[in-house]
């Protein structure tokens, strides 16, 4: 099976049951089992021994004995292995989302890029689409390529499209703009996405701040977005690629309780880039799961147990017959 009989006997001390009642009926069973056996051989042999001298019937008892030791021990560990034994083990811990799977040691990043009709408008030498299109890519492919997990998030009043970034941005680049902003849709989006992951996570929001939020209760509104991302234990970064000061103050109002900030990208996106990962890296030094979990191992044990069963089937077949 694998393994030796001194492995197997230490690996059954460490070993717990997913039905421990059952387990525990395995040693006064296998004791039943010896006594019955016991008893039937002492009847069987009560005739015989009479004929053989006092060495062969002390040799002959203590083999009939030895059966049912070996076969009340085969009883014992077929009990257990029916209880479903396991062992607890220590392994890389793996975070799972979407189907994707993510290394626990690795920060998880989700960007969200506003594509509201808003952001067609011009903006320098560019739209602010473009620019905001240019900035989220850059900082994807800068914590790529040192080891982040990037989800990236087009919206507008909903999440248009959704995807894990790969090395390119061919995908992520929207071909119209959509309807109105809803920057609390987009957060709980990024929020949900992290809790599945049960991980840190820092949202990046890129966007002008222009929000279609109740006038009524703007503070409200704001607040709530801002505890969506607290909820996920996530930091809120914004990007900011608008021109009223009004949605400045927005994008400041969701990020500044979760201990983020707002950036702004000129000219040269670059350096918003570069100020945003530093955020980022601060983050994910300070905030990250153990690179370990304990899961249950059945394998192990399974094989400790039937490695026991065989050897003990084959003194069966040596010593005697059943």
């Amino acid at each position: 099976m694998g393994i030796s009989i001194v492995d197997a006997l230490s690996i059954v001390g460490k070993v717990k049951y997913d039905d421990p009642a059952l387990a525990s009926l395995s040693t006064p069973l296998a004791i039943s089992v010896a006594a019955g056996l016991a008893a039937i051989g002492a009847a069987r042999m009560r005739g015989s021994l009479r004929y053989y001298g006092t060495s062969r019937k002390a040799a002959m008892i203590a083999l009939a004995l030895l059966l049912s030791l070996v076969k009340a021990a085969m009883v014992w560990s077929a009990v257990n292995l029916i209880a479903g034994p396991y062992v607890e083990v220590e392994r890389q811990a793996n975070l799972t989302a979407g189907g994707n799977v993510y290394e626990a040691n690795v920060s998880v990043v989700v960007i969200l890029v506003d594509v509201s009709k808003s952001m067609a408008r011009p903006m320098g030498n560019a739209t602010r689409m473009g620019i905001a299109v240019d900035v989220a890519c850059g900082l994807a492919e800068q914590l790529f390529r040192e080891g982040a997990r990037v989800h990236m998030a087009l919206f507008a009043d909903y999440v248009v499209r959704s995807l894990d970034y790969a090395g390119s941005c061919d995908d992520v680049k929207p071909e119209t703009t959509y309807n109105y902003t809803t920057l609390r849709e987009a957060v709980a989006y990024a929020a949900s996405f992290l809790e599945k992951l049960e991980a840190p996570g820092t949202i990046v929001v890129v966007s002008d701040g222009e929000d279609n939020f109740p006038a009524r209760d703007r503070e409200g509104y704001l607040r709530d977005t801002a505890l969506l991302a607290l909820s996920a234990n996530a930091t809120v970064i914004g990007i900011w690629v608008g021109e009223d000061p009004t949605s400045l103050v927005t994008l400041r109002s969701i990020a500044t309780p979760t201990g983020g900030l707002v950036v702004r990208p000129g000219e040269d996106w670059k350096p918003a880039v570069r100020q945003a990962l530093l955020i980022v890296e601060g983050r994910a030094a300070v905030q990250q799961r153990p690179a370990t979990e304990t899961v249950k191992d059945y394998e192990t044990p399974r094989k400790a147990f039937l490695s026991i069963l065989w050897i003990l089937m084959l003194l069966v077949l040596l010593v005697g017959p059943w």
